[in-house]
């Protein structure tokens, strides 16, 4: 079976993004728990549909059934969980 592709979308509503959102999760796609590694974009490329909209994208193909958990941090040092970010 071919392997099926995740869309993440998030948008920024009220928040500033200085430099970019990502997004880190255990998959190795997905920065395989490092922070900050993962950029999404929001530039109309990497399957971003409109450039500066505050939709940030990321896309990402998974074989199926596979269990996906991850989160979005805003603007953080590469591989450090910082402020808010830091899970509880």
């Amino acid at each position: 079976m071919g392997k099926t592709t995740v869309v993440f979308r998030a948008y920024r509503g009220r928040a500033e993004v200085p430099k970019g959102l990502s997004i880190v999760g255990a998959d190795p796609q997905l920065g395989a728990l490092v922070p900050n590694m993962i950029a999404m974009h929001d530039d109309g490329t990497g399957g971003d549909q409109k450039a500066g909209d505050g939709v940030w994208t990321y896309v990402a193909a998974f074989a199926p059934s596979t269990s996906v958990s991850y989160v979005y941090t805003n603007s953080g040092t590469a591989g450090q969980w910082e402020g808010l970010d830091v899970p509880h």
